[in-house]
């Protein structure tokens, strides 16, 4: 009875030994996949250029790069400015440089006026004058006026992507009026041409297939012209030349 007992106790002992090692294996396997699995996580995380958040949410950083973009975008588009307020950036410039020569001329101190004066230096305001200066509808004549003396007084890069643009802009203009005097030349040598096709009309039906297919060669250069210079042709010969 006391062998019975001793093995009854020792087999029961094993089989607790068994299921404690069993629950350990598992609990170590289940262990080691979330181990592996956080691991493919980040690494793939990475490798997609995401972000974890506070909040545990993944973002991606071209996501946020464009979310910054369009805030950016929206914040520049908030406020369009108004061409009567340039104009009084010019006024205010023009008063101040005045009362700064009166100054000099009396032999007073000409940074008492600067500090008084309601001027002040607005980068966002001197480029929207620079980008616009030859729109006449935005950049009327009496602010342009203003602004010929407002550049004047630049220095630096400012002033010589100024003068670049005013360089192109002439070229331009000539490159324009020389493009223009060629086309008039076309126009006359292609007149002529027609008068010839409408006499000649016992030509074969190839022949006259062939001339057909030269003008629509020539319709479609006319249109590729007309494409580039699409803002040209809405000026009259006299903006163009004012410009």
């Amino acid at each position: 009875a006391s062998a019975v007992a001793g093995n009854a106790i020792a087999g029961g002992g094993g089989g607790k030994s068994k299921a404690h090692k069993k629950k350990r294996l598992k609990a170590k396997h289940v262990l080691d996949a979330q181990e592996r699995a956080a691991a493919a996580n980040s690494s793939t995380a990475a490798g997609a250029g995401t972000v974890t958040g506070s909040n545990g949410k993944t973002t991606s950083s071209d996501d946020n790069a464009t979310k910054k973009k369009k805030r950016r975008k929206q914040k520049k588009n908030r406020h369009v400015k108004d061409p009567k307020e340039a104009h009084s950036y010019l006024v205010l410039w023009q008063q101040q440089q005045q009362q700064q020569s009166e100054d000099n001329e009396k032999g007073e101190d000409a940074t008492a006026t600067t500090a008084t004066s309601l001027w002040r230096f607005n980068k966002n305001t001197q480029s929207w004058l620079i980008r616009h200066m030859y729109d006449a509808d935005k950049i009327p004549k009496g602010t342009f006026d203003l602004l010929f003396l407002y550049l004047a007084a630049l220095k630096g890069a400012s002033r010589q992507r100024v003068y670049d643009d005013a360089v192109k802009r002439a070229l331009r203009y000539k490159n324009y009026e020389k493009q223009k005097k060629e086309n008039d030349n076309d126009d006359s040598a292609k007149n002529g041409d027609d008068d010839n096709n409408n006499n000649n009309n016992t030509n074969s039906h190839d022949q006259s297939a062939d001339n057909n297919d030269n003008e629509d060669k020539d319709d479609d250069g006319e249109n590729d012209e007309e494409n580039d210079a699409k803002r040209w042709k809405s000026l009259s010969d006299h903006d163009k030349r004012k410009e």
